[in-house]
């Protein structure tokens, strides 16, 4: 839920506030339209018409230049009125088309949006064009980092003052002897160090964590390198996955009250291993949605881990628990190891014959092996229980 409620803050406060959305936006409506069939024409014309007046020219036919430079002129009108982009950023792009062109490399409209847009930030940055809707490229960034900047200041002053509220409020007394009930934290630790159900369960959380971030960090990148559509497309798959995540979760909460949490985290472990495989061999767009499917799964495992890893214990748990939340470290170190296995593809992009972002994601499939087998030791453990106690009654 936080991480969906973060999102759309960001998508809705953050993103819509950006100039760097707008130029991404007029960039994107410049290249889209280079390929659209009127705009497409409208090209034709333009190339016609710049030949036309150049070899008027030539000739010294002076009348005949002026009439197609002002057709010229009617098309280039044309063109920009269709495209609504900047003047500064369209004189620029159609600028680098011909040169392009002229250097016998491809235009604009044969590579794809994210080149254009790159190379276009890197002409802005150089000062082959001056501005962008008024705004030189030194201030767009500045006007970025303080809209980016201003909800982490508001979150900072959230956090300041709830410590403030902490420092200066007394907590209530539960009323519980003190001298029986304190923690001695080395046997404490001993006593966790030996319970196998917490250890497993500490091990499960950071597999899981894992999982999760690295289904969510690559959902873009699978979209964008397999499927060839716009990071900005891909993340609003992003935003489905987290629907789903959200949404999942109270259905499988309503699931426990038929299944125990063991059985229930195996079989959405299991599910888990069958979407990521899905992801891995499924080509086009049933792989992506194989890799939003992951998310139905993962929806109740945090808590239902945390709950079996903490079941049966009393004082220690307060120490137990800080074990499981300290887990959310694989959320750190398993990305980067799916990063290295993407690279692994190299140029071509290909890992064992399939695309690499797709091969990479057997690592989220192995941590939901793992996570299906603590679910079926706990099965075992809690049926095993239940048969001792129908066996003493």
């Amino acid at each position: 839920m936080g991480s969906l409620t973060g999102m759309a803050v960001a998508s809705g406060v953050i993103l819509a506030n950006l100039q760097i959305s707008t130029y991404r936006a007029e960039v994107q409506a410049y290249h889209d339209g280079l390929t659209e069939p009127h705009v497409v024409a409208a090209v034709q014309d333009l190339s016609k018409s710049a030949d036309g007046v150049q070899a008027a020219l030539k000739d010294n036919q002076t009348a005949r230049a002026r009439e197609l430079a002002a057709r010229l002129d009617a098309v280039v009108g044309d063109f920009e009125n269709r495209v609504n982009v900047d003047p500064a950023l369209l004189g620029f792009l159609r600028a680098e088309d011909a040169r392009r062109k002229a250097d016998g490399r491809k235009g604009l409209r044969e590579i794809d949006y994210e080149e254009t847009l790159a190379l276009s930030l890197a002409a802005f940055k150089e000062g082959k064009f001056d501005s962008f809707h008024g705004a030189s490229f030194d201030q767009m960034q500045r006007h970025d980092l303080d809209i980016v900047k201003k909800p982490y200041v508001g979150i900072g002053l959230v956090v300041i003052a709830v410590l403030v509220i902490f420092i200066f409020s007394k907590m209530p007394d539960t009323g519980h002897d003190k001298a029986d009930k304190s923690l001695h934290l080395k046997e404490t630790l001993r006593m966790l160090w030996h319970n196998k159900r917490y250890i497993e369960g500490v091990v499960a959380q950071t597999f899981y964590v894992g999982a999760q971030i690295m289904c969510w960090t690559f959902i873009i990148h699978y979209g964008t390198a397999n499927l060839g559509i716009t990071a900005s497309t891909a993340q609003n798959y992003n935003i489905v996955a987290m629907v789903i995540f959200c949404t999942s979760r109270f259905i499988c909460t309503f699931l426990l009250k038929y299944f125990s949490p063991g059985k229930l985290l195996m079989v959405l472990a299991f599910g888990g291993v069958l979407t990521s495989l899905g992801t891995i061999f499924l080509p086009g767009y049933a792989g992506l949605y194989s890799l939003i499917g992951i998310s139905a799964c993962m929806s109740l495992m945090f808590p239902t881990i945390y709950g079996i890893a903490l079941e049966g214990m009393g004082e220690e748990a307060k120490i137990a628990s800080a074990g499981l939340i300290f887990a959310i470290v694989g959320g750190a170190l398993m990305p980067p190891l799916q990063g290295r296995i993407i690279d692994l593809g190299g140029e071509s992009g290909k890992l064992l014959g399939l695309p690499a972002v797709s091969a990479s994601f057997v690592l989220p499939m192995l941590c939901f092996v793992i996570i299906a087998v603590y679910g079926w030791r706990t099965m075992r453990e809690h049926a095993e229980r239940r048969r001792l106690a129908a066996a003493a009654a």
